[in-house]
C-alpha cells in the first residue's frame, strides 16, 4: 500500500510537489512561532528571584554629570523616605528591574572568564527585593575601607567560575585591571538566581555590588520603593513632593513594579499574538488550498476510481486511499521542513531556538500541519468513495 501511494505521488509529481512546497513552507512559519512560544513559555515557568508587588521604583534624573551634593542629596533622600510612616523599605539602585538597563562585563578567575551582568544597590535591598541569600552574608557597612570591592554573585556565576569550590572569599577580576584605581571583586556571598528584566527573560551571571550612599560618588538612577500602599495616589504624590524638597534639580517619575512587569509581558505576548494570528489566516488558506487541489484532483481521477470500484474496490478502500495519500504527501513537507528546522539549533543561528524550543516548534508544527491536511482530504475522500463504475464509463 505505502509503495503504490508513492507511485501515485510520483506519477503526479508536478501537482504534488506544489502542495508539498506549500506544507513544507507552512510548516517553518508555523514552526518559528511554536518555537518562540515554547521558549518563552520555559522561561515563564522559571522562577523570577524577586518581589515585584507592592512595589515602585522612582526614576531619577539630574540633567547633567553625578555630583557630589547630587550624592548627598541621594543619601538624605533615602533616609527621609525610609522615615516615612507608609514605607517599609527605600534603598537605591543603579539599575532598577524591569527597566531594561544593565551594564554586562567580563570575570575571571583561575584562568575561568565568564560574561555577566553586574549592579548596584544600597543597603537593605536585598532583604526588600526579596533575594534568597543560598550562603555567606549581603554587602553592607562592614565593607567600608576595605582594600576590595565585596560583592555578591549568583548561583549559576557562581557554578559558572567555582566549579569545584566555595566561592566565599575568592577574588574575580573585573575587566577594570588596568586602571591605576583597579580593585578586586571579593565574593561574600552567593544568592539565587535573580531575572531582573522579567520572566521573559534569560538568566545570566550576575553579580551585586554594594551602593555607598554615604559614600556621595556612586550614581543611582532608581530609587525602590516597598510600602502597603504602594498603590495609593496619595502616598506618590507625597514621594513626588519629597525627593522634589531635597533635590529640586532633579526630574523624577514613579512606575509601579506590577504594572512595569505587566508592559514587560505585552512587550512579548502581543507580537506573538499578532504572529499567531498571522498564522492562523495562513492555515485557513492553505487548508482552502488543499481542499480545493483534493476536490479537483478526485474530479480528474474519476475514470481511475470508476475502474478500481468496477474491479470491487470497497468504498471504505477508496476513502482510505485518499486519505491516506494526502497524509503522505503531507509528511514528505514536514520531512523536508524538519530538516530545514533543525539547523538552527545545530547552527546556533538564532540563540533564542534550542533544542527545547525547537523539538517543540516541530511537534506543534507537525501536529497542525497533518491535522489539516487530514481534515481537507476527509470530504474529497468521502466524494471519491462515491465514484460508480457507471461515472468511469461516462467520463470523457
Amino acid at each position: 500500500m505505502f509503495k503504490h501511494l508513492l507511485k501515485l505521488i510520483w506519477n503526479r509529481k508536478r501537482s504534488h510537489a506544489l502542495i508539498i512546497a506549500e506544507i513544507t513552507l507552512s510548516f517553518l512559519v508555523i514552526f518559528g512561532i511554536g518555537a518562540l512560544a515554547v521558549y518563552n513559555w520555559t522561561l515563564y515557568q522559571k522562577p523570577l528571584g524577586f518581589n515585584y508587588e507592592n512595589g515602585l521604583q522612582i526614576i531619577i534624573r539630574n540633567g547633567g554629570d553625578w555630583t557630589e551634593t547630587d550624592g548627598q542629596r541621594l543619601e538624605q533622600a533615602v533616609l527621609a523616605l525610609n522615615d516615612m510612616q507608609e514605607v517599609d523599605s527605600a534603598f537605591a539602585m543603579l539599575f532598577g528591574p524591569f527597566r531594561g538597563w544593565r551594564s554586562t562585563s567580563n570575570f575571571e578567575y583561575n584562568g575561568i572568564t565568564v560574561d555577566g551582568s553586574q549592579n548596584r544597590i544600597s543597603d537593605g535591598g536585598h532583604q526588600a527585593l526579596g533575594l534568597e541569600l543560598l550562603e555567606g552574608r549581603w554587602t553592607g557597612p562592614e565593607d567600608i575601607g576595605l582594600n576590595w570591592d565585596t560583592v555578591v554573585i549568583n548561583r549559576q556565576m557562581a557554578e559558572a567560575l567555582f566549579p569545584n569550590e566555595s566561592a566565599l572569599g575568592k577574588n574575580i577580576r573585573p575587566p577594570e585591571q588596568d586602571n591605576p584605581d583597579y580593585r578586586d571583586y571579593r565574593v561574600v556571598g552567593v544568592f539565587e538566581d535573580f531575572r531582573q528584566q522579567g520572566e521573559f527573560s534569560e538568566q545570566g551571571n550576575y553579580v551585586m555590588r554594594r551602593l555607598a550612599v554615604e559614600g556621595h560618588e556612586q550614581r543611582a538612577f532608581s530609587i525602590m520603593v516597598y510600602s502597603q500602599s504602594a498603590s495609593s495616589q496619595q502616598l506618590q504624590q507625597e514621594l513626588i513632593d519629597t525627593l522634589q524638597t531635597i533635590a529640586p534639580n532633579w526630574t523624577v517619575r514613579i512606575d509601579s513594579l506590577e504594572a512595569m512587569r505587566a508592559d514587560r509581558i505585552d512587550n512579548v505576548t502581543t507580537p506573538m499574538s499578532i504572529m499567531s494570528l498571522i498564522a492562523g489566516f495562513l492555515i485557513i488558506m492553505v487548508g482552502f488550498g488543499l481542499f480545493g487541489v483534493l476536490w479537483q484532483s478526485v474530479t480528474r481521477r474519476t475514470g481511475e476510481l470508476g475502474l478500481r470500484r468496477a474491479m470491487g474496490a470497497h468504498r471504505g478502500r477508496i476513502y482510505r486511499q485518499i486519505v491516506a495519500e494526502m497524509a503522505l504527501t503531507a509528511s514528505i513537507g514536514l520531512a523536508i521542513g524538519i530538516f530545514i528546522a533543525i539547523q538552527l539549533p545545530i547552527l546556533g543561528t538564532f540563540p533564542m531556538i534550542n533544542w527545547t524550543a525547537a523539538i517543540g516548534g516541530m511537534l506543534i508544527s507537525s501536529a497542525i500541519i497533518l491535522s489539516l491536511c487530514i481534515l481537507c482530504s476527509l470530504y474529497p475522500g468521502w466524494l471519491a468513495s462515491r465514484k460508480s463504475p457507471a461515472e468511469a464509463l461516462h467520463y470523457e
